[in-house]
């Protein structure tokens, strides 16, 4: 089927789905934990995904998998912003 949201940025072209999500770090301690830390994301996609923390992009990927897949030390991206 096709998607008859008006979604920001699908003019001319296969249309593309934005989801957001919003979470906050309240714990001063977690998050000093977290900039000493490795972050690793696991994602099972279809169809090029952009994925962005913070307006940072941390993984883009041509295509589609099977499964999910790793991205590994996605860290320095997320927290130096």
């Amino acid at each position: 089927g096709s998607c008859a949201t008006n979604w920001p940025g699908n003019s001319g072209g296969k249309p593309k789905i934005w989801i957001r999500r919003t979470f906050e770090v309240k714990d001063q301690a977690a998050l000093d934990r977290l900039k000493n830390s490795t972050i690793n994301m696991s994602i099972y996609y279809d169809e090029s995904p952009s994925v962005y923390v913070n307006g940072q992009l941390v993984f883009q990927a041509k295509g589609y998998v099977g499964g999910y897949v790793q991205a590994d030390n996605v860290s320095d991206k997320i927290l130096n912003v």
